[in-house]
């Protein structure tokens, strides 16, 4: 499935997600999880329902630091240090 990216030349990915997408993309998952389920819940989850900014939101993800997170403030606090 090719996922559309609609990135303006030179805007750095992180700058191009609102705060509340990966909140969003991530609705609905259990915790704890692990760094390589939530990328994995957040490909199933984009390729449902088509979320704008996939390979942007992936590279957040992918950015956060390789460890367990036990809710959804945990992940956010990470994803802010990226942003």
């Amino acid at each position: 499935l090719a996922m559309t990216n609609r990135r303006a030349s030179g805007a750095p990915p992180s700058s191009l997600i609102s705060a509340e997408t990966i909140p969003r993309v991530l609705s609905g998952i259990d915790f704890p999880n692990s760094k390589d389920e939530l990328k994995a819940y957040t490909i199933h989850h984009l390729r449902k329902d088509e979320i704008e900014y996939a390979d942007e939101v992936l590279d957040i993800l992918e950015r956060i630091p390789s460890r367990g997170y036990s809710n959804m403030p945990d992940i956010e606090h990470e994803v802010d240090k990226i942003k």
